[in-house]
Parts: structure tokens; sequence; C-alpha cells
């Protein structure tokens, strides 16, 4: 039931039901009103125990002329620089981040989270497509039922447990986390990495999810990394990665997997491919999507401020 003020007319009913000591669990009934703004309202204007309806419109108009202004949500430029870090996709909370980063000790060119929320809601109802620029929220996969559970089949597969203590760190650029993101139709996909410090991406298309395709996508992508940024790379158990002992010697890096359904521990390769997920859907087919499209993503991901960086972009700190 949305909210509204209580007009003098549903005031003096009020005042003339508690006057008849009428249980309160009626009043609501009787008004139309939630409960728990019929109890707000009595606490609220009323004295000591006393409710009366024209005293109760006297308070509410002093509040009301108390109130302050908010001079921000009137700020034309601040509203035009909210919005262009809203169309590139950021949340509420990475644009005041991003505004402090951008305008440090300049508070007319900032904003809290609240405010801004309050600003993209105004904004998003006069232009409804808008709204496509908010983040949408992601089913969690499930694990089949009745179905022969083959992960953690790979061959010479090096456990997690084995990798070194520093990758948990993540106090050295070079550490990656891998894993590939299907199209609707299953043929297609996407190759993804993620550098587990700087947050940055890379990403290659796959024309099938084979291993010998894999690999060479692998590959393509770690081409412009320098030897001493490629450490170790932790991967999902799927069969494109059966392939990985190749794939260790052509990146020279060091593979470990992850504990079947374990995705939390390749926690910001999951988030990171449902960054993707944003500008291409599950609905979507990869068979037409060129590398050129993709790219496109990948830059917008990367330029996306990051408040575990301090609000600074992956493109900012990755630096090859």
């Amino acid at each position: 039931m949305p909210y509204t003020h209580y007009n003098t007319d549903e005031k003096n009913a009020l005042q003339a039901m508690k006057g008849m000591a009428l249980p309160k669990c009626y009043m609501p009934v009787i008004l139309g009103k939630h409960p728990s703004g019929i109890y707000r309202e009595l606490s609220r204007n009323g004295t000591n125990g006393v409710y009366t309806g024209n005293e109760a419109q006297a308070l509410s108009e002093q509040r009301r002329l108390q109130t302050k202004p908010s001079p921000k949500l009137d700020n034309s430029v601040l509203t035009r620089e909210i919005m262009a870090l809203f169309k590139q996709d950021l949340s509420a909370d990475r644009i005041s981040g991003r505004l402090g980063v951008l305008y440090p000790g300049r508070r007319e060119k900032q904003a809290s989270i609240s405010t801004i929320y309050t600003c993209l809601y105004e904004e998003t109802a006069k232009i409804p497509a808008l709204k496509e620029h908010f983040r949408q929220k992601q089913a969690k996969p499930r694990r089949r039922k009745g179905t022969k559970d083959r992960r953690g089949q790979i061959p010479d597969r090096v456990s997690i447990d084995e990798r070194p203590g520093i990758v948990e760190e993540k106090s050295r650029a070079g550490d990656w986390e891998g894993d590939t993101v299907e199209s609707a139709g299953k043929n297609a996909c996407i190759a993804t990495f993620v550098d587990r410090k700087t947050k940055a991406l890379l990403a290659k298309i796959m024309p099938d999810k084979s291993a010998a395709t894999l690999n060479k996508a692998a590959v393509r992508a770690f081409k412009p990394i320098p030897a001493d940024m490629r450490n170790t790379l932790t991967l999902d158990n799927g069969k494109e990665f059966a392939a990985h002992k190749s794939l260790s010697q052509a990146l020279e890096m060091d593979i470990y997997f992850a504990r079947p359904y374990h995705s939390w521990e390749r926690g910001l390769n999951e988030h990171t491919n449902g960054l993707i997920r944003q500008y291409l859907p599950k609905k979507i087919p990869f068979d037409t999507l060129t590398q050129k499209q993709l790219d496109k993503i990948v830059d917008k991901i990367n330029n996306r401020p990051r408040k575990v960086l301090g609000y600074l972009t992956p493109y900012e700190v990755f630096s090859p």
C-alpha cells in the first residue's frame, strides 16, 4: 500500500475514533491506511496521549517548514555527471566513489548513494529506456538432478590446495582466474580470464567449446601480457580445460583447478562473467557475435571503477 500524507479530514476522523476508544486495529480498515501508518501518526502528532486533528495538522505543517531542501537534486550539472556515469553501467555505489576520485574535496560535485539513487529513479521515470543500465539480478546456477557428475575428472589436474599462498593474498598482478561463458545455443562461447589483483579482464570468442579451441583462444588473449604478469591460472572444471598441460606450456603459467561446485574459489571470475551477462544475456546466442563487439564490452568493464580499487578502473591499475 503506497504511503500518503494524512489530510485534515483523516486526522479529524482519527481524533473521533480515538475519542470513542475504538481499538486501533479497526482504524486502518476504516481509513484505508496501513496499520503502521496509524500508529506512526498517533505517536508523532499526539501530545501526552491526546490526539486532536487541528493540533496534528499544525505539527505536520511546522515540520514541513523545517525540512531542509535537497539542493543537490536540483543541481543540473551534478545530475548530468551522475547520468553520464550511470550510462557507463555503473552502480550508485560506484558512481558515488568515482565522483570522489574525480573531484576530491569538492562536495558540490559529489553525492551520497541515497541521493544518487533518488536521482536515477527520477531520471529513469522520465526516460524508461535508461533502466537498461541498471544491473540485472542473475539466478544462481543449479546442479541438475538425475545426471551423473563428471566434474573433477580432468586428467592430471592440480588442485587449488597446491596453489602458492601468495595467490590468495592478491598482492601481485599476474594471478588469473579462467572460465567460459556459454550462449543460448551452447555452440559458440566466450573464454574469460581475470587478474585477481587488478580485476583486468581478457575475453575471446570461441566458435566451439573444445579443448583445442579454448587453448587457441587463451594463447591469443595472453599474447600481449608480459611474462612477469603471467604467474598462475586457476580454472573451472569444464571439459574445455582438459588440455591444460599443453596450455600451461604454451602460456608458461602454472595451472590449478578449483574444487568441483566450489565457484566461490574463483569468485572474481564468476562476478566478472555476471558483468558480461549484463550486455549478453543468456537468451542471446553468440554465433553472430564478433570479437570487435566483444572487445567493446571488455573495454566498458575494464573502464568501470571498482570500490576494491579505490574507485580506480582496472585499466588504470593494470599496466602491462
